[in-house]
């Protein structure tokens, strides 16, 4: 077997060795391992593996496929948003909507019940504020209650 194809044969089966120890193991020059390598198209510089290397990857979040490193997890930034969210239900309104995964586990680390009171917006949690502790419910509590009492 020539030098030549030694070397090819090392670059394609070890992609992730640099050119100087294929050309200490074929007993060539580090330049002229380059040189057969630049002729046959095949990459003068070692892949390093979770940079340059892309393998075929399956999304954690839509199981599509996808060319990514060895880290990647999600094919887009949306799979990675969708994933980490959590559908819930409005509890004035029912409209269905997401919140962080973290968001509702922070809640329940602090003691308070993640079912109960979660609202899509600041107006059903007004909403919500004002059927519970509002006027009608506590007018002792207002200015112009006790106003009227006097």
């Amino acid at each position: 077997m020539s030098n030549r194809t030694k070397v090819i044969e090392l670059r394609v089966n070890n992609p992730c060795w640099s050119a100087t120890h294929i050309a200490e193991m074929v007993g060539l020059s580090r330049e002229r391992v380059g040189q057969i390598l630049r002729g046959n198209g095949l990459p003068t510089t070692s892949v390093q593996y979770g940079k340059k290397y892309k393998v075929e990857m399956e999304c954690n979040h839509c199981h599509k496929k996808f060319q990514g490193d060895r880290h990647s997890l999600f094919c887009s930034l949306k799979c990675v948003s969708d994933y980490h969210r959590v559908d819930l239900v409005c509890e004035i309104c029912g409209v269905v909507f997401k919140r962080r995964y973290g968001e509702i586990r922070s809640r329940y680390c602090e003691g308070r019940d993640t079912t109960d009171h979660i609202f899509c917006s600041k107006k059903c949690q007004g909403k919500w504020l004002a059927t519970t502790y509002g006027f009608g419910v506590y007018p002792e509590h207002c200015v112009w209650a006790r106003q009227r009492k006097e």
